[in-house]
């Protein structure tokens, strides 16, 4: 169901135009409800990261291009994506995290070594 406030999704879609994907993506994801049962994934994400989990929904089925998206500090969730909510979000977290803490990751990659 879309939100009443679409401040996040005008937000997306015009990153996606400013990206050079054309004028019509301008309007091409809705923000919508995220269902209850990630709100739980959706509060820890908050706390831990202090990021919001910004549900969306392609406007039309030529517009279903991904899964997951970090862009300008926001991590946008499709609610047709085919893989895993968790998963998806921690991909998108990651980006956060390689954006935010480069050292953290550093660490990471170091300890993997």
């Amino acid at each position: 169901m879309p939100l009443a406030d679409q401040t996040y999704a005008d937000k997306l879609n015009g990153a996606l135009v400013d990206y050079g994907l054309g004028e019509a993506w301008g309007n091409a994801y809705e923000a919508v409800e995220l269902p209850d049962s990630f709100s739980g994934i959706q509060k820890a994400i908050r706390a831990a990261f202090g990021r919001d989990l910004r549900a969306v929904a392609p406007t039309a089925e030529r517009f279903d291009a991904f899964n997951g998206i970090y862009v300008g500090g926001e991590v946008y969730v499709s609610t047709t994506a085919d893989s895993g909510f968790v998963q998806i979000d921690g991909h998108e977290l990651y980006h956060h995290i390689e954006r935010a803490r480069p050292d953290l990751i550093r660490w990471y990659v170091q300890r993997i070594r």
